[in-house]
């Protein structure tokens, strides 16, 4: 049986999980399986308590997107180095490849502590 996410909770592992993009109130409302008032409801609550941020309006279309964390540019650096290793291998002596291996181990440490 699947535990139950608040849709406040819900919201806010969507746009960390994606906190390169921007999200509609419809997009954040099919995603979490709400309907759009209520993605609505909570998007704007959650603007105004700065957990979350309205990065953009066309027209009546608003985009929002997680707020800045510190953390976000730790989890960004991660991110970036796991996809150098995966896609450019070749790119690395081996001692280059340890180093760059050994830094992201230590990213994903200090984010784990940071979690807690």
């Amino acid at each position: 049986m699947a535990k139950y996410q608040s849709p406040k909770s819900s919201i806010l592992n969507l746009l960390r999980e994606n906190y390169n993009e921007t999200f509609t109130i419809q997009d954040v409302a099919d995603r979490i399986g709400v309907d759009r008032d209520t993605a609505s409801k909570y998007l704007a609550v959650m603007d105004a308590e700065g957990s979350i941020n309205m990065v953009k309006q066309i027209g009546t279309t608003k985009l929002f997107r997680i707020k800045e964390d510190p953390l976000l540019n730790l989890r960004r650096c991660r991110d970036n180095l796991s996809n150098i290793l995966e896609n450019y291998p070749e790119k690395f002596e081996a001692e280059e490849a340890t180093a760059v291996e050994k830094t992201k181990d230590m990213l994903d440490q200090k984010l784990k502590q940071s979690v807690r």
